[in-house]
C-alpha cells in the first residue's frame, strides 16, 4: 500500500473516532455526543398458516397478508448487545423494503414477540406470542421503505426490562375480503428479507444513543500510601448504571503503581462491576513519587465501523464506553516490616490435642498482609519439595499417607521477606478397617434380639463414629468398647442383610455389606436310653450311659450329676462322647449308700434338660459273701471243736 493511502487509512481513522466517541471529563459527565449504529436482522422469516410445519427462514422476501381464512406473518429479530445498558435511546428506526405493495393500502402491525423463537424452526405450528406496538399504513406504491418508530422498545430491550425477541408483522385487518376486494393482490404486502440478493434492500435497524461513561472518584483516605478510589457507570445524564456486568481496565502513568482491591492485597490490572452495583471500589499504591494519572475504561460492548478506500473494506473498532482519568499525588511511604502470612484450613481436619490430622479433601488456603506497600507474592512447599507461588487453595491429595510439613512466607513490594512458618500434618488418607463382624452366614439364637459386633481400628486420626444399618435402616451409632463397637437389634426370624459404615475423624469412610439367617431356637435337648450299671456293689464305680440330641443348634454339652447325702451336695461330671453315646462313672461309694442321680444336657444356645432323679442302693459283692460265709464257717468249726474238748475234760 503506498504511503497517500496509509496517510488516508490513518486520517478517516481518527475521523470515524472522534464521530463516534463522547468526549470524557473529570469532573463532569461526557457531552452529549451521540452514536450511531445499524443492525441487520440475525433471523428473519414468514411463517404461512396453510403449511403450519414449512419453515420459510431462508427465502428472499418475508410476506404478511390474509386470504380466505389463511394468513400469513412474518417475523424479524436483531442482536443489540453491542449496545451498552444505560444507554439511552435518541431513536430507533425499522426499516424494511416493501418490494411488492397491496393494491389497497393496509394498516400493517409492528408486534413485540414475547417468547423465543429462531428462523430456521418457527412456523405457524410454534407461533410465539406478541404483543401490539407499532402500525403504519403501507400505502399502494412498490418499491419504497417502510419505517417503524420502535425507539421505546429498543430503550427496554437494552434496560433489560424485557427481553429482545424482535417484532412480528401483521395484517391488521386480518378478515374476510370486503366487496371491492377482488383478489389477493388486494392483500399481500411483500418486504425483501436478509436473504435477498441486493444487500441494498435489506431490512435493518437503526439506533442513535447516547452511550455510558465510567466517572473515577478519589478518596480522601490515604493509608500507608494505599489510596481509596472508586470507579462508577453513569448514563449520559449522571444517572446510576446496575444493570449488566462491566469489566473495568485500570493503569497508571507510573511504572511503579499498583492496584488492588484490599489495601496490601493481590495486584489486579482490571476489575468487574457486578450486575446489581452501580460502583466498584479498589485501591492504588506507588512507591514512587510525582503525580500520576489514573485511567479507567472498558472494552466491552466495542462495535466496528466498515470503511471503504479504494474497493476494499476495513473495520474499525470503536469504544462504545466513555473513559475517565484522575490525577493522584504520591508520596514515599518507607517500608521495612515484611509482610504477615496466615494457612487456614477447610474440610476434614481433627486435631487430637498432639498431631492436626487431615485428609485429601482439606484445603489449605494462605493469606497475607502488608499494611504498607503490600504483598507481592506468597510462597509454600510441601516437605522438602520446591517453593511454588500461591496462586489458590491446595491440598495434599497427591501426596503419601504420614506426616507431612507446610512451609509457607511472603514477600512486599519494597523486598521484606517473611521468616518461614512451618504448620506439620498427619495426612489420614485410609478408612477405618473392619473385621470380625458377626453375625454372618447363620445365627441360632434362644431369642430375636440380634446383638451385632464388629472391630473397627483406625492408625490414623482414630474411629469416629460406626452406624449400624439393618436391613436398610439406620439403627444409629453403635456401643464401644475398646476396638468393639456392639448393639442389640430385635428382628424377626429369616433372613437379613445389614451394613456398617464407619467414620474416622477426618471422614474418610467405609462401607461393609454382610448378610445372615436368623433360626430361633428355644427348645432344649432331648435325652434317651439313659442306662445305669446293674446291681451296683461295694468297691466298684457305676458307668451311666445316655444318649442327647439336638435338631437345630445341636448339642453342646452334656453333665451327670450325683450324690450321697440325701439331694444335700451334688457332684458334676462332665459325660464324653464317643460313637452317639455319652458316658460317665459314678465312682465307688460305702456298702448300703443310696446314691441319687441325674443328667443334663444344654445345647448350643444354652437350653438344658435334665432328666428325673434315679437312685440305687450300694450292694454287697459277690467276694463279700464268699468271705462272709468262709468266716462264718471257720467260726462254726471252732466252736464244734471247742464243745469236744470241753467234753473230753469233763
Amino acid at each position: 500500500m503506498s504511503k497517500a493511502g496509509v496517510t488516508l487509512i490513518t486520517i478517516a481513522f481518527f475521523l470515524v473516532l472522534l464521530y463516534v466517541l463522547p468526549t470524557s471529563s473529570i469532573d463532569a459527565a461526557p457531552s452529549t455526543s451521540v452514536l450511531t449504529q445499524v443492525f441487520y436482522p440475525s433471523d428473519d422469516a414468514e411463517v404461512y398458516e396453510g403449511q403450519p410445519y414449512v419453515c420459510y427462514g431462508s427465502i428472499p422476501v418475508m410476506r404478511v397478508y390474509y386470504l380466505n381464512s389463511v394468513r400469513l406473518r412474518s417475523f424479524i429479530k436483531f442482536n443489540l448487545s453491542s449496545i451498552p445498558p444505560g444507554s439511552v435511546i435518541g431513536s430507533a428506526t425499522l426499516n424494511l423494503f416493501m418490494e411488492k405493495a397491496p393494491s389497497k393500502s393496509r394498516k400493517l402491525m409492528c408486534l413485540k414477540v414475547n417468547e423465543p423463537w429462531n428462523e430456521s424452526a418457527i412456523g405457524w405450528f410454534n407461533l410465539p406470542n406478541a404483543t401490539v406496538y407499532e402500525s403504519i399504513e403501507t400505502g399502494i406504491d412498490s418499491g419504497i421503505w417502510l419505517r417503524f418508530q420502535v425507539g421505546p422498545m429498543v430503550q427496554m430491550f437494552v434496560d433489560h426490562f424485557f427481553k429482545n425477541y424482535g417484532w412480528m408483522l401483521e395484517d391488521s385487518s386480518e378478515g374476510p375480503k370486503s366487496i371491492d376486494e377482488k383478489s389477493e393482490f388486494d392483500f399481500l404486502i411483500s418486504l425483501y428479507s436478509k436473504e435477498c440478493s441486493d444487500s441494498s434492500k435489506h431490512p435493518y435497524l437503526e439506533v442513535n444513543y447516547y452511550p455510558p461513561h465510567l466517572e473515577l472518584e478519589l478518596s480522601n483516605a490515604s493509608i500507608y500510601g494505599w489510596t481509596k478510589l472508586t470507579v462508577h457507570r453513569k448514563t449520559f445524564n449522571n444517572k446510576p448504571i446496575v444493570v449488566g456486568t462491566l469489566n473495568v481496565k485500570l493503569n497508571s502513568t507510573s511504572a511503579s503503581g499498583k492496584f488492588s482491591l484490599t489495601r496490601g492485597g493481590t495486584p489486579i490490572d482490571q476489575l468487574i462491576i457486578p450486575y446489581g452495583y452501580e460502583s466498584k471500589d479498589f485501591w492504588y499504591y506507588d512507591n514512587g513519587t510525582g503525580t500520576y494519572e489514573i485511567h479507567a475504561w472498558t472494552e466491552d460492548y466495542m462495535f466496528k465501523v466498515a470503511l471503504s478506500f479504494g474497493g476494499r473494506t476495513i473495520y474499525v473498532p470503536v469504544m462504545n464506553y466513555g473513559d475517565d482519568t484522575k490525577e493522584i499525588k504520591v508520596n514515599p511511604v518507607f517500608d521495612n516490616i515484611p509482610p504477615i502470612t496466615k494457612i487456614m484450613m477447610y474440610d476434614s481436619t481433627y486435631y487430637n490435642g498432639q498431631e492436626v490430622f487431615i485428609s485429601n479433601l482439606t484445603r489449605f488456603v494462605l493469606c497475607a498482609d502488608d499494611d504498607v506497600s503490600g504483598v507481592k507474592e506468597i510462597l509454600y512447599r510441601i516437605d522438602e519439595g520446591s517453593w511454588s507461588i500461591y496462586s489458590k487453595e491446595f491440598t495434599l491429595a497427591t501426596y503419601s499417607d504420614g506426616p507431612h510439613i507446610i512451609s509457607y512466607h511472603s514477600l512486599d513490594n519494597a523486598g521484606n521477606s517473611e521468616k518461614d512458618n512451618v504448620m506439620k500434618v498427619f495426612l489420614d488418607k485410609i478408612p477405618p478397617l473392619l473385621s470380625a463382624a458377626s453375625p454372618v452366614e447363620k445365627l441360632i439364637s434362644r431369642s430375636k434380639a440380634v446383638n451385632f459386633s464388629v472391630k473397627a481400628e483406625d492408625l490414623g486420626s482414630g474411629v469416629k463414629e460406626v452406624e449400624l444399618i439393618v436391613d436398610g435402616s439406620s439403627q444409629g451409632e453403635m456401643n464401644k468398647s475398646g476396638d468393639v463397637y456392639s448393639k442389640i437389634v430385635g428382628l424377626s426370624e429369616g433372613n437379613h442383610s445389614w451394613n456398617i459404615k464407619a467414620v474416622d475423624n477426618v471422614n474418610n469412610l467405609v462401607y461393609v455389606n454382610y448378610s445372615f439367617t436368623l433360626i430361633v431356637d428355644n427348645v432344649p435337648p432331648w435325652i434317651s436310653e439313659l442306662s445305669v450299671s446293674s446291681n451296683p456293689v461295694f468297691g466298684e464305680p457305676v458307668l451311666v450311659t445316655c444318649k442327647a440330641s439336638d435338631d437345630i443348634s445341636g448339642v453342646k454339652e452334656v453333665y451327670l450329676y450325683y450324690s450321697s447325702d440325701k439331694g444335700f451336695s451334688w457332684s458334676k461330671v462332665e459325660m464324653t462322647l464317643k460313637e452317639n453315646v455319652y458316658s460317665s462313672f459314678i465312682p465307688p461309694h460305702s456298702l448300703l449308700t443310696e446314691v441319687q442321680y441325674y443328667i443334663e444336657a444344654i445345647d448350643n444356645v444354652g437350653n438344658a434338660f435334665k432328666t428325673p432323679v434315679a437312685k440305687y442302693t450300694v450292694g454287697i459283692p459277690i467276694w463279700l459273701y464268699a468271705v462272709v460265709v468262709a468266716l462264718a464257717g471257720i467260726i462254726f468249726i471252732a466252736i464244734l471243736f471247742k464243745k469236744k474238748s470241753i467234753s473230753k475234760v469233763v
